[in-house]
């Protein structure tokens, strides 16, 4: 009972830390915030998306918002632009402290759903726990402070975590097309679809997704997307600028460590290795957790993906936690990697600074995508193990 209230004093006291936070980086507008709320003012103004990814287009656009002193790139889907549409109308200032206090929701939201979809009870140490770890969470700060979208993403993609639990369609399939149209995540969440031949689930997805981007093409025109292909996806990754450390990715350490003109297919067979290892011996009963794995491998698999990514690693953190938690004896090792990986991914660390050095020092770069990795190998072997994860199945 006593240690019961202690975690319950600390898991308080995390959120409110979290939350005084929060408070304080409410008005400050950053990068980040920033290229969402322009690409959705534009929008909302009746610009033409198109002009928005010429860079002196989009910074004059900024400046003409108000925004001083903050420069960002135009490189988000053209359909990025719905993202902040409802809190375009306002100055970028008072939309910031709105999509901040909307962001301090979507956190609260997504823990109850990763909770109740992987049957982990607050009122348990465990519980308490997790709770309290997510509120320290670095990641979670840095996606507060940049006025980041991946807190709504990770809400969306508990919803569909949760609806997958459940076995409900429309749950699991709309929030996935939704993180698909609004951040081009979910790539690799609908491979694992189709591997497991969960069908309705794949085809209402990618259906979905497929006629929110016909019917926005009124709004956007055919133009934003050619525009967008030639200028951010055809060069997305493989740029100059996508070795460097901070981009947590195995992208860029490749980049980083390998210099020949045949880069890009390394990656892409090292990419669809990495899958077809975890997903090598499936077993349809353990899809939840093979669901959940495919959310991580986005992150590390992604051509760019900076630390507040990272914060769609937790709802893989909470299943293997309750996992290794409940099968301690048979994993002790396991869970000696998974805490150590945990603190890296939640602690803040200066590791950019290993990412102008010479080998072997610049390795040191990427701490939270070896903490990543670690964590997917964790998974997998937890997958191996007989009977684990049969309390975590789908209704």
């Amino acid at each position: 009972m006593k240690l019961r209230k202690f975690l319950i004093l600390i898991s308080g006291f995390a959120a409110v830390i979290f939350l005084v936070y929060s408070a304080s980086r409410s008005q400050n507008v950053t990068h980040g915030f920033t290229s969402y709320y322009t690409f959705s003012r534009i929008l909302f103004e009746g610009g033409d998306i198109s002009k928005a990814y010429d860079s002196t287009y989009f910074y004059q656009k900024i400046k003409d918002y108000g925004i001083e002193k903050v420069y960002d790139q135009p490189n988000n889907l053209p359909t990025s632009a719905f993202l902040m549409l409802p809190i375009a109308p306002l100055n970028p200032f008072a939309a910031k402290v709105l999509w901040t206090c909307l962001s301090v929701i979507f956190i609260f939201i997504s823990l109850w759903l990763i909770l109740r979809s992987f049957n982990i009870d607050t009122k348990t140490s465990l519980g308490l726990l997790l709770v309290s770890l997510s509120f320290v969470f670095y990641p979670l700060y840095y996606n507060i402070s940049l006025g980041q979208a991946y807190i709504f993403i990770l809400m969306l993609l508990s919803l569909s975590i949760y609806g997958i639990k459940k076995g409900n369609l429309w749950l699991a399939s709309i929030p996935l097309s939704l993180v698909i149209i609004l951040k081009g995540y979910g790539l690799i969440p609908l491979i694992f679809l189709a591997v497991f031949k969960k069908w309705r689930v794949f085809f209402a997805a990618s259906g979905l997704a497929a006629v929110l981007v016909v019917v926005t093409l009124p709004l956007l025109h055919i133009e934003a997307w050619q525009v967008y292909y030639d200028k951010v996806f055809s060069v997305l990754g493989r740029d100059q600028y996508a070795s460097f450390a901070a981009y947590q990715t195995l992208n860029s350490l490749l980049r980083h460590s390998l210099d020949t003109v045949y880069i890009n297919y390394i990656i892409l067979i090292c990419g669809l290795v990495i899958i077809s290892l975890v997903i090598f011996k499936k077993d349809n009963k353990d899809f939840l957790i093979y669901y959940v794995t495919a959310i991580s491998l986005n992150v590390i698999l992604a051509p760019v993906a900076e630390e507040h990514h990272y914060i769609l690693f937790l709802p893989l953190i909470f299943i293997l936690a309750k996992l290794l938690y409940e099968n301690y004896d048979s994993l002790k090792t396991a869970n000696i990697f998974f805490i150590l990986s945990v603190i890296i991914l939640a602690v803040p660390i200066g590791y950019r600074s290993f990412g102008t050095t010479a080998f072997p020092l610049y390795l040191l770069g990427y701490p939270k995508l070896y903490a990543g990795i670690i964590l997917i190998i964790i998974a997998k072997i937890t997958l191996m193990k007989e009977g684990l994860s049969g309390n975590l199945q789908e209704k």
